[in-house]
């Protein structure tokens, strides 16, 4: 517990010296014991006791048993809620050991796995259990075995000292990890004599917990000291892969390894369950009631005391103070009326719900069986809200899709390859937009904004919107051209080349001053095709400071093929016709043979393309025999896996890497790479590139990305560039709007002096020690490798254009059905996601999260010409509060665009709903559109504009079934998924699969992860996991209805009972002078919520179905009951309450009434007091199980045996105490009352009468309800009924539809109007005819509606 578990002092720097254990004993390192239990037996009591006395309810009643023991002040005894306290701590106690244990025997296991450790006088490494294992231990790992500690990698089996692990453990990663060897140490192999001769000192920090870095030098004798990078370093919890052996020595153990440092001090966000909210706040209102009660029986006290003072001499009241006597009663009372507030609650409600959380796990339904991943609650505080949610947010990539991406496609020189391509040449480039605008979406776009037509140039930088680090802070300004541009031409500076057109500029032009670059062209023709008026010269002007940027002409230069595409290309596995991995293109018509033989221009392209995918990767080859290559491959991410199996495809097969070189069969001929360098992918540049070394010794940057990040860094100097890169874009747009994930593909040679100049500042930060993420030296690191990738990439902007990729990504299976399925029940679906948006669009349509013939609101910013080129007013060297203030009015400049235009639309929206109340909307927004509208994600901006246009966004969204989020980044979800929970308070939901989803995921009231090929990162911080998406219509639509039911049925009981019984003594101190005396025995009164009635509701909490999974499944439309709060709200928990007040006051003056002469047998005897009690706690007991059972919808073995283990345990309690009285003095008074009111008819008659009269007016409500004022849940609940009771074996959805059939009607599930109640009609829609008198009106017997059924 927190409180406990202290972080533990550790030193900032740590020095382990190397060969020498004696002195590494001496420094106090702990040993490498593994703890994850939270107890041992010596701390388990007090811990969990504190644990347990955090929850109000529970310091409630200890407060009641500690006034208990106030001589005088306890009605009830001194032990009674004492020991029901024990009972409910007990309970939880077994149950938290229970689960301590499973831990403690998870650690012991871990703790016990056999190591092999090379120590002084061994010659050769010898087996010790983990747990044994010290620092400076060199310990021998073998394949597949987990690390036991922190290692620094020395020497492994692999050449250069390269090794792989697999990271699942430590942040849910799959793929596989480069780690290298030292170089000081790699070439001492295997050699147990040399390893154990090393001799020096290593120097580090302290134990912590980042996993993401390590700062630290090895020092070896005789040698100089080496810095020790992450990739040196191995940390506990990882495993080894494809590498038979390394050696390694032991830096950190125990609680000092980063992975048990970051779980000691991780701060895990709570959630509460809206439900458990809503309850808290009950009891803090009944115990406001309890404390006005008290006040009320206090007063009277106090008055009765001075009205009888006199006259009642044998209570001998003569030197009382009335006032004092009622002020200290109330202590008298609050312990009398403590059961108002069931002591029972919170323990039950943990049951049933572990309970519940054990159904989901056990569910075969939601068990995937391909990749044997069944289903996990991880926490079941949230169970009751599955059953209510309003709002989902999903991500797209491995969420709705298989993450499984197939090659199919591809855009090379200018020209498109692969199925379906053929005719792309015949479609003028304003006529693929057109069709894909029109014909292939059929949207229609609300354009927000208005920017003018700009010249290419100028609309280049709009499409980059980021491609410059330095500016890409300005690029939220759209991403997107809208439908008048596409109509009308991309701009005059276009230049575009098909069958039937061909275009060119007529002049280019460049100049530099000290201030500005200056761009000009001209423009005769007004653009391809003519379809725009001829323009004169155009300018576009730059700011600059310091010297004008300088444009490699090297660039252009053009590199030597590797191969001829002669005979050669019948040996790759396309000729042959195998199957690779994640490739399946077609090459249509032989156009890529074709233009590989024909030794062009385009063949070097072609060359370029798979070179590209072959070399820019971070992927781990392996022999693998199964394949068609010979070689499979570990990759960080599923695209770029795709590409390096596409290339392989074609003949350019990786299969062998070392730390600086990659190895590729060209064609069947080794040709080994210098990789000089790796720019690593980030969400900021959104692509990444690496310098490769040719074998004729030319340096070569290759380039893969995002479109709008690498578009706009080509050379805009080379008109065949420009060509290239119009049709690319055009025919990017055409995969998006075939749904085909698209990256962009470029490379340029670089000259010796721009490369010296960039190696050495990507040197100097990769030297750099960085720090934690959010410390100066992590952002002095960061920025330092940013700077030189933006050297690399982006500054003279001279990248030549290769071609573009197109995959495709695969719905799973079910995704379509399961998204119908729950938006029938209700369910608003957003999409958020990085693709672009007419692939999202696309997906939209195929996963019917679209619908197919209605309108798409699309909010996309057009910008402006000012706005648009803001990012280039500001220099490189602008201070950060220049780029804040630049950014801050381009935002205001968008919000003034975009208001009036959505204010315009949602008035038009309101109309046609208006004149269509059955009309829905969909709606597709971009990531740059949001920012611009609710600002930056993670700022506190609170002006009124933004206010206005995040209002006028909600406002809008709320009237569309589904909403798709273009271009939206990791914080933009959960920043949006906050927009909607804290304007709307809606139950939420977020689903992903990757570690972009995580802060999504932990956003939303629900987190639900999916284990999925990018990892377990997002089912490691989510609420539930399982293995595909259609699993989420089982998780709510069963799980959740089920879920919600039976938590919100446990409350409302457990308040009704506890109410039931506390009011008795209520009603019992205006009968009693306000004496403050109970109306029972005090044990019976305090065994009434642990054993009278505990069992009955924890049965039906775990077990009772409202309706059955088939019928729930078969009419979605009953979710909306937990949307609208059917099953649990104030106005429920309010009849609840009148129920419980009018039970009382039967109990109490009923039987007051029948009981009043106080004569029980023939002989005239009487009875006192407590007789008359155990009539009332009798009736009491009775009553509220049979109204339990009232409320019970399927009847089991289970719940038989709880209701008569319930009323069996009261009643032989009764009759046992009653032969107490002579061993104990509490039953003194209990001494042979009950058995003789076993023998009485009036104590058999009143238990007949009193509760009949209570539950028949719940009768006649439920008949009253369920005749007049029913909803869909009620008619299929009676539907059901009828199918159980006619016993035919058919399906109940068959059952409906011969029922139908046999009426000649249909059925289909209608809803209520608002939150009222369906009155004076039926809510299935058609119900005419002889189908609404065969099925509605006869279902309560079920005998017409089973015969037409089988007719």
């Amino acid at each position: 517990m927190p409180c406990f578990n202290r972080e533990p002092k550790v030193p900032a720097r740590r020095m382990v010296y190397v060969g020498d254990a004696e002195r590494n004993a001496e420094m106090g390192f702990p040993n490498n014991k593994v703890v994850t239990a939270q107890y041992t037996v010596l701390n388990f009591l007090p811990v969990n006791l504190f644990a347990q006395f955090h929850r109000v309810a529970n310091l409630y009643f200890l407060l009641i048993a500690l006034l208990q023991q106030i001589p005088g002040a306890s009605p009830l005894g001194q032990g009674t809620t004492a020991m029901t306290l024990v009972v409910v701590l007990t309970f939880t106690a077994i149950k938290d050991a229970w689960e301590d244990y499973k831990r403690h025997r998870s650690d012991a296991e871990v703790n016990s796995r056999p190591i092999l450790v090379l120590r002084d006088g061994f010659n050769a490494p010898r087996p010790i259990i983990s747990r044994d294992v010290a620092v400076g231990d060199i310990v021998r790992i073998e394949d597949n075995q987990f690390f036991p500690a922190d290692l620094l990698l020395l020497s492994t089996s692999e050449p250069a000292g390269m090794c792989y692990i697999e990271t699942r453990n430590l942040d849910g990663e799959t793929n596989l990890k480069e780690r290298l060897a030292m170089r000081s140490t790699r070439d001492v192999l295997d050699s147990a004599p040399k390893l154990l001769g090393l001799r020096g000192e290593l120097e580090c920090e302290g134990p912590n917990n980042r996993i993401d870095s390590f700062d630290g030098s090895l020092t070896l004798a005789g040698g100089e000291s080496q810095r020790i990078d992450p990739k040196n370093v191995l940390l506990t919890g990882c495993q080894l892969k494809y590498t038979k052996w390394i050696y390694a020595m032991v830096i950190y153990t125990g609680k000092h390894t980063k992975l048990q440092m970051q779980t000691a001090n991780e701060k895990k966000i709570k959630k509460t369950s809206d439900i458990e909210k809503v309850t808290n706040r009950l009891i803090i209102l009944i115990f406001a009631l309890q404390i006005l009660m008290c006040i009320v029986s206090a007063a009277g006290y106090g008055i009765w005391i001075r009205d009888h003072q006199d006259t009642a001499m044998y209570l001998h009241m003569g030197d009382l103070v009335p006032a004092a006597q009622g002020a200290f009663s109330v202590l008298t009372f609050l312990i009398l009326y403590s059961n108002l507030i069931p002591i029972s609650l919170y323990v039950s409600m943990e049951t049933v719900k572990v309970g519940q959380a054990e159904w989901i796990n056990q569910d075969l339904e939601m068990f995937y069986e391909a990749d044997n991943i069944p289903a996990k609650c991880r926490t079941s505080a949230l169970n009751e809200e599955l059953g209510q949610v309003e709002y989902i947010f999903s991500d797209k990539t491995g969420t709705l899709t298989c993450n499984n991406l197939v090659f199919v496609k591809a855009s090379i020189g200018g020209k498109a390859y692969g199925a379906g391509t053929t005719d792309f040449a015949a479609i003028g480039a304003r006529k693929i937009r057109k069709f894909v605008s029109e014909g292939s979406l059929g949207t229609v776009k609300t354009s927000v904004g208005g920017g003018g037509g700009a010249g290419h140039g100028q609309h280049h930088h709009r499409r980059g919107g980021g491609a410059d680090e330095a500016y890409s802070e300005y690029s939220y300004l759209g991403d997107e051209q809208q439908e008048e541009e596409e109509e009308s031409g991309r701009g005059a500076g276009a230049t575009a080349r098909d069958d039937a057109d061909s275009y060119e500029l007529e002049s280019y032009s460049y100049s530099y001053s000290e201030s500005f670059y200056t761009y000009s062209y001209s423009d005769p023709a007004g653009g391809p095709s003519a379809r725009k008026p001829p323009r004169g010269p155009q300018t576009v002007q730059v700011a600059l400071k310091g010297a004008p940027p300088k444009r490699s002409r090297s660039s252009a230069g053009r590199l030597a093929r590797l191969t001829k595409g002669g005979p050669e290309l019948e040996d790759t596995p396309l000729f042959k016709g195998l199957a690779v991995p994640h490739c399946e293109f077609v090459d249509e018509g032989n156009a890529m043979v074709t233009d590989l033989r024909a030794q062009g221009y385009t063949a070097a392209d072609i060359e370029l393309f798979f070179l590209n995918c072959a070399l820019n990767h971070t992927v781990i080859p392996r022999a693998d025999t199964e394949s068609s290559t010979g070689v499979s491959y570990q990759a960080g991410s599923p695209d770029e896996g795709a590409l390096v199996y596409t290339a392989a495809n074609f003949g350019y097969l990786f299969h062998s890497r070392t730390p600086d070189t990659y190895t590729v069969s060209v064609m069947g001929r080794d040709v080994t790479f210098d990789m000089l360098n790796f720019n690593f992918f980030d969400n900021t540049r959104k692509r990444m590139s690496v310098v490769v070394g040719m074998p004729d010794g030319t340096k070569v940057l290759f380039v893969k990305g995002a479109d709008s990040f690498v578009l706009p860094l080509l050379d805009e100097d080379d008109a065949e560039n420009m060509r290239k890169k119009d049709m690319t874009d055009e025919h990017l747009t055409l995969f998006a709007a075939k749904g085909l994930r698209t990256l962009v593909l470029a490379y340029k040679v670089l000259d010796e002096e721009a490369y010296e100049a960039y190696n050495a500042i990507y040197n100097e930060a990769n030297e750099m020690p960085g720090g934690p993420k959010g410390s100066q030296g992590y952002k002095e690191k960061k920025t330092k490798m940013q700077l030189a990738y933006r050297m690399i990439e982006a500054d003279n902007r001279d990248l030549i254009l290769i071609g573009a990729s197109a995959i495709e990504d695969r719905l799973q299976d079910g995704v379509p059905e399961t998204i119908a399925t729950l938006r029938k029940a209700g369910i608003k679906i957003w999409v958020l996601t990085g693709d672009k948006q007419d692939t999202a669009i696309q997906i939209g349509y195929s996963c019917n999260l679209l619908d197919q013939g209605k309108d798409i609101v699309i909010l996309n910013d057009e910008g402006d010409s000012e706005a648009d080129t803001a990012k280039f007013k500001i220099d490189k060297t602008a201070s950060d509060e220049e780029k804040h203030r630049a950014r801050l009015a381009a935002v205001k400049r968008a919000q003034e665009r975009m208001l009036p235009i959505m204010e315009q639309k949602l008035a038009e929206m309101r109309e046609t709903l208006e004149r269509d109340p059955a009309f829905e909307f969909q709606c597709a927004v971009d990531g740059h559109t949001l920012e611009a509208l609710l600002g930056d994600a993670g700022s506190s901006s609170n002006d009124e504009l933004t206010a206005k246009t995040a209002k006028a966004l909600l406002d809008l969204t709320m009237q569309c079934k589904s909403v798709i989020g273009c271009r939206v980044s990791p914080a933009q979800k959960a920043q949006v998924v906050n927009f909607v929970k804290d304007n709307l308070h809606p139950i939420t939901l977020a689903i992903g699969d990757g570690a972009n989803d995580v802060v999504m995921i932990k956003a939303a009231n629900i987190g639900v992860g999916i284990s999925g090929r990018e990892g377990q990162q997002a089912s490691n911080s989510a609420d539930y996991a399982f293995g595909q998406f259609r699993y989420l219509k089982p998780l709510l639509l069963v799980h959740g209805h089920w879920c919600y039911h039976r938590i919100a049925k446990l409350i409302l009981y457990s308040f009704y009972k506890n109410m039931a019984l506390a009011l008795v003594p209520f009603w019992f101190v205006f009968v009693n002078g306000f004496s403050g005396q109970s109306f029972v025995e005090k044990w019976t009164f305090s065994l009434y919520n642990v054993v009278y009635t505990a069992l009955p509701i924890l049965i039906v909490g775990l077990f009772d179905q409202c309706l059955s999974r088939e019928v729930l499944n078969t009419f979605p439309q009953l979710y909306t009951s937990g949307i609208r709060k059917r099953f649990f709200s104030i106005k429920m928990f309010a009849g609840w309450i009148l129920s419980a007040v009018y039970h009382s006051l039967v109990f109490f003056f009923v039987t007051s009434s029948a009981i009043e002469h106080g004569i029980f047998s023939a002989d005239g005897r009487t009875t006192g007091i407590f007789g008359n009690g155990v009539i009332i706690m009798a009736v009491v007991v009775l009553t509220v199980t049979l109204k339990l059972a009232l409320e019970t919808n399927n009847w089991t073995v289970l719940n038989l045996a709880a209701v008569g283990l319930s009323l069996f345990g009261f009643f032989f309690w009764i009759a046992v105490f009653s032969f107490m009285g002579e061993i104990s003095d509490d039953a003194a008074n209990m001494l042979g009352v009950g058995t003789k009111m076993y023998g009485t008819g009036v104590f058999w008659f009143t238990l007949l009468l009193v509760p009949v009269i209570c539950i028949v007016p719940d009768l006649v409500y439920k008949y009253a309800k369920r005749t007049f004022f029913y909803e869909p849940y009620d008619i299929v609940n009676e539907l059901e009924l009828v199918h159980r009771k006619s016993g035919d074996g058919r399906s109940f959805k068959d059952f409906l539809a011969a029922a139908a059939e046999a009426s000649g009607s249909s059925v289909q599930l209608g809803q209520a109007d608002g939150d009222g109640p369906v009155v004076g009609g039926f809510v299935f829609d058609p119900p005419p005819g002889s189908f609404e008198h065969a099925v509605l009106h006869h279902a309560p017997s079920g005998r017409d509606h089973a015969e037409d059924a089988n007719e």
